[in-house]
This record gives structure tokens, C-alpha cells and sequence, in this order.
């Protein structure tokens, strides 16, 4: 009783761990990146009904998700701060639904491990902050399994049971694009339990639950997914995060291998030792969850299974954050087969199992680099105020074509535009603008701004503006990919 007590005093202060670090990486309020700025143009440019289309910009996210952040900006303001609320909330209810879950698959002493893992993992942390579908994919995906282990099909009347999971499924499918494979899952789970049962009326009532889901994903696969999904931009950009279906050669056998490596990577660690101790759990939460609960094995496994066979279909990305759904699933394995270390009574073996989780914790912890220094990523704003401090107008200013979003937000959406207003009226550049005549036109002073852009593009660029132009002042810092030039015709 008192190691029950310890215990659960110790998971309440991993919660308010992640939950503090959350919330203060969401404080720094950092910049837009170009991804987040599109979103936003999309949200002031369009009303309610009009986000329930294709986006522009090249951008993807559910309705639900964009009516949601649509009123928080019509609340609040479109600064940073509403349009990341969100997320944020999505990705502190994401530790504790976690939390619950775990205890429900395994017990109270192997919920530790996995959720000290989500606390600290730098993908979960940035996302919980990030103005993306991404976290709010996660919640969704905790919430929908929770709902799975908590509503008792044997146990609560068949037409309460029918309505609630047509309306949770039919939410989660608008809000959620992956929610369909986690309720693939949990349609598994309740057919394996009808079965067992032997409850016709209840098999075909999961089968009319089923149907229902099915007709309005391809209702929405059909006016909002397939458009996008299958543009020409996307599965180029995507191409390296599908799988190979049948591997022909040892080269896409590891290039599945990798991307599967990957996301064991992102959600519990890079440490060689550390994935490797996670990998082997994983094996050993699966293999026992197989032989011990098939039920819930399907409610795990066939989410993972059947995003990876879209991913082999070309139908699917495997980039780690629109994969981010999958990875507390693959921290549910992990917990339950530390469940299964635990409750062997080789204390050795139990001993040995905590120092290598406590190394890999160590190892994973992004925390302390994240309270040190202020997390950056394409810092326009300290660029605006470079380009003030030298008096730069909006006509002599050329934007990079990476950008391009975030300096329309900034300058045209944002609450604190008019801090900027001397900069607008930039030329826009495009990933195929003639750079030789740009600066052969270009002012007798002029400024050109980079942020989303690689360092090969931006050397190509740099050599054909300094054949005509001599370079008097600059930016140039790599990580968070801020670059601004000045220039002088020579």
C-alpha cells in the first residue's frame, strides 16, 4: 500500500513536469514557422464554412481542428500565443488520457516509464506548442482508446452504446485524419469481444458502427483528403517517408527499417543502447499482450499495422510528426512489457530493467537544453528588426520564397503588424525567380531575407546577387536558419 502511494506521488510529479515544460516552451512564443503562418492565412482569409475545403498553401488539416482554432483567434487575436492554445491543451490532456490508458493496459507500476519517456521527448514537447493537427492527432488517438477500455460492451445498454460511439467516431473522423485507423482498432476490439461472446446482435450492431464511419471517411477522403494527398507536391515531398510494400533488394528493406527506426526514436530515445532496450520491450509488451489480451492487442497493434500498410500504399506519410499519433502506441507496447519485467519475481532482473530505463530517461531528456536556451526556429522578427536598425523599406526588400508565409503574417495579420508596416510592399520571390535580373534591377541599397531555405539554394542565390552587388552587412545564423543580407551595387 505505501509503494502504491510512492508511486502514485512519483506519476503526479512526472505529470506536472511535462506539464510545466509545456507550458513554458509555449511562453517563449516563438516565431511562426512557414507551415504554422499558412495555416494562419488560411484561418483569416476564410470563413467557418470555407474551411471545411481544400486548403491553400499547400497546407492539410481537419475541420474540426481549423473551426476550433478559427474560435480562438476570433476570441483572442491571431498572435501566437491563440494560435498555439490548442495544441498546447491537446498535448497536456495527451500526458494525463496517456496516463490513464497505461494504467488500464498495464498497471500502476509500469505507467512510469512510458510516461516519463512522453515528458521528456523534445517531438511530444515541440508540438504540444506548434500550429499543426499534430498534438491535437494524439489526443484524440489517447482519448479514443480510453473511451474503448472505459465502455464496457457487455455492460451498457445497446442503443446508448450504438449512439455514443456514432458520435465520438463521427467526431473524431472530422477532427482527426489518422483517427480512422484507431477506430479500425477499436472496431477489431469489439468484433473479438462480440465473438467470444458469441452476441450476434452485438456483432451487427459494431457492423452498422462500422459502416457508418466508413461512409463518412470516404465522404471525406473524396472532398477534402484525395485532392491533397495525391497532388503532385505532396507525394513528391512525401516520397521518402513511404514504405515498399514487398522489398526487392536489401537497400528497401532498410529503408522501411529506417523509417520505422525513426519514429522508435523520436517517441523513447536515439541512444543506441536506449532504442535497443525499447525495441526489445516493445517485442516483449507485444508478444505477451498477444498471449495474455487479444482484445486489446487489436485495440494497439492494428492502428500501427494499418497505418503502415497506407504507408506502403503510398497513402500515407511516415514523416515523424503526421506519424505522431502512432508513437504513444508504440510507448503502450514499451510500458507493457516493462509491465511484464516487473511482475517476474527475479529481482535482479527487475533491478537491472530500472537502471537501463533510468539511463535511457537520461540519455532522452531534452528538458535542461530546452530551459538553457530559448527553442528557435526561423526568427523573422529578429530580422524585421535588423532591417529596421538600417532603415530598410518594404521597396527595397526582397523575401525569400520560404518566407514568403510568415512575412505575410507578420506584416498583414498578425496583432503587432503596424511594428512592421515600414517593411511592407517586399517583392515575393519564387523557387524559380531569374536572380540575374533581380539584381541587375535591384536598389542602390537593398535587403534580401531568408529563413526555410537550404544551404545549398542560399549559396546558389548568394553567388549570382555578389557578382553584381557588394554584400555591406548580414544575418547568418544555421540552426535557426536566419539569413538577411544587405547590399550596395558595386
Amino acid at each position: 500500500m505505501k509503494y502504491a502511494k510512492l508511486l502514485k506521488v512519483f506519476i503526479a510529479l512526472i505529470l506536472l513536469w511535462g506539464v510545466a515544460i509545456r507550458i513554458f516552451l509555449y511562453l517563449q512564443n516563438r516565431d511562426l514557422i512557414i507551415d504554422e503562418a499558412n495555416i494562419a492565412r488560411n484561418l483569416y482569409e476564410r470563413g467557418l464554412a470555407q474551411l471545411a475545403l481544400p486548403l491553400n498553401y499547400e497546407q492539410y488539416a481537419p475541420p474540426v481542428f481549423l473551426w476550433i482554432e478559427k474560435v480562438f483567434v476570433t476570441l483572442l487575436g491571431y498572435s501566437e500565443y491563440a494560435l498555439r492554445l490548442y495544441p498546447l491543451l491537446a498535448g497536456i490532456a495527451s500526458l494525463f488520457l496517456f496516463t490513464l490508458v497505461m494504467e488500464r493496459v498495464g498497471s500502476l507500476r509500469s505507467v512510469w516509464y512510458s510516461l516519463f519517456l512522453m515528458v521528456v521527448s523534445y517531438t511530444f514537447i515541440r508540438y504540444s506548442s506548434e500550429v499543426k493537427q499534430y498534438m491535437p492527432d494524439m489526443m484524440i488517438t489517447l482519448g479514443l482508446i480510453y473511451a474503448a477500455l472505459t465502455i464496457d460492451i457487455q455492460k451498457i445498454p445497446g442503443a446508448r452504446f450504438f449512439i455514443t460511439w456514432l458520435v465520438l467516431g463521427s467526431v473524431a473522423i472530422w477532427a482527426s485524419m489518422p483517427s480512422i485507423f484507431i477506430l479500425s482498432g477499436i472496431g477489431c476490439y469489439y468484433l473479438y469481444l462480440c465473438t467470444i461472446e458469441k452476441d450476434r446482435s452485438q456483432q451487427m450492431m459494431m457492423a452498422g458502427i462500422g459502416a457508418a464511419w466508413s461512409v463518412q471517411f470516404l465522404i471525406y477522403y473524396i472532398v477534402i483528403l484525395r485532392p491533397e494527398a495525391n497532388s503532385e507536391y505532396l507525394q513528391t515531398y512525401h516520397a521518402a517517408y513511404f514504405l515498399n510494400l514487398v522489398p526487392k533488394n536489401i537497400g528497401e528493406l532498410k529503408h522501411n527499417w529506417y523509417l520505422f527506426l525513426e519514429l522508435l526514436n523520436q517517441s523513447s530515445g536515439y541512444a543506441v543502447l536506449c532504442w535497443k532496450f525499447n525495441l526489445v520491450m516493445m517485442i516483449t509488451g507485444i508478444i505477451f499482450l498477444i498471449k495474455k489480451d487479444m482484445s486489446r492487442a487489436m485495440l494497439i497493434i492494428v492502428p500501427v499495422f494499418l497505418a503502415l500498410l497506407a504507408a506502403a500504399l503510398h497513402q500515407f506519410s511516415l514523416i515523424p510528426r503526421v506519424s505522431l499519433f502512432m508513437m504513444p502506441l508504440f510507448l503502450l507496447m514499451i510500458g507493457y512489457g516493462v509491465e511484464q519485467v516487473m511482475q517476474t519475481k527475479l529481482i535482479i532482473l527487475q533491478a537491472a530493467m530500472i537502471l537501463m530505463a533510468f539511463y535511457a530517461i537520461k540519455n532522452f531528456n531534452i528538458t535542461p537544453e530546452l530551459l538553457k536556451h530559448p527553442n528557435k526556429d526561423e526568427v523573422l522578427t529578429d530580422e524585421f528588426a535588423f532591417l529596421k536598425k538600417h532603415n530598410i523599406a518594404g521597396g527595397q526588400l526582397y523575401i525569400g520564397n520560404g518566407s514568403t508565409p510568415a512575412y505575410i503574417y507578420y506584416t498583414q495579420i498578425h496583432p503587432g503588424k503596424g511594428n512592421w508596416q515600414q517593411l511592407t510592399g517586399a517583392t515575393l520571390l519564387h523557387w524559380d525567380s531569374n536572380y540575374e535580373d533581380i539584381a541587375t534591377h535591384a536598389p542602390d541599397t537593398s535587403a534580401f531575407l531568408y529563413t526555410a531555405v537550404g544551404q545549398e539554394e542560399l549559396k546558389q542565390h548568394k553567388a549570382v546577387l555578389e557578382k553584381y552587388l557588394r554584400c555591406t552587412d548580414s544575418i547568418e545564423i544555421i540552426a535557426p536558419r536566419c539569413f538577411v543580407y544587405l547590399f550596395v551595387k558595386k
